[in-house]
């Protein structure tokens, strides 16, 4: 979407990764041919969770503040005029939230100014995962064990079906 831009993969490392997720990552960003910069948050989840005393509930995980205050960060030491944020994210995954955009460029409230874009926002799961086989992209090896999706292993959001691959792996 940007080939003449310099492009980096960012991740937030939370300490609550799944094992051998920061491989995948380096594999990506040498497939995309990009720098993999790693932010990483004042404390762990773990950190968090054992301050606050109790699980992050679903509805308001405070422990999102781990993920947003070092990514924010990041961008906000580029103008906005400057870069835009490429993300994942599909308009199947949030109609349970009643959450929807007419395009495919998001808008984060405590980041207006910035672009957020969403290449397969309008994708099916399926579709989705086609074009980026036949990209050649490699694959995170956690979605072929069960794993819904590359969140913290210890998230409450997780679906049934990703704790039980959670249990058989890990």
């Amino acid at each position: 979407y940007f080939p003449d831009s310099p492009t980096e993969l960012l991740f937030v490392d939370l300490g609550a990764d799944y094992v051998g997720f920061h491989l995948y990552l380096h594999d990506a960003a040498r497939y995309l041919g990009v720098p993999l910069v790693i932010l990483r948050s004042k404390r762990t989840v773990l950190d968090t969770m054992l301050a606050e005393g109790q699980w992050p509930h679903f509805g308001h995980p405070y422990c999102h503040e781990n993920l947003h205050q070092p990514l924010d960060d990041y961008m906000l030491a580029h103008s906005a005029d400057d870069i835009a944020v490429l993300r994942g994210g599909r308009l199947t995954e949030r109609a349970a939230s009643g959450k929807r955009n007419e395009t495919r460029f998001l808008v984060v409230e405590r980041m207006e100014r910035y672009k957020y874009f969403q290449p397969l926002y309008f994708s099916d799961k399926e579709t989705s995962g086609k074009l980026l086989e036949e990209a050649g992209l490699p694959a995170w090896d956690g979605y072929s064990r069960g794993l819904c999706r590359p969140a913290c292993r210890i998230c409450p959001g997780q679906k049934p079906a990703a704790y039980a691959a959670i249990r058989a792996s890990f």
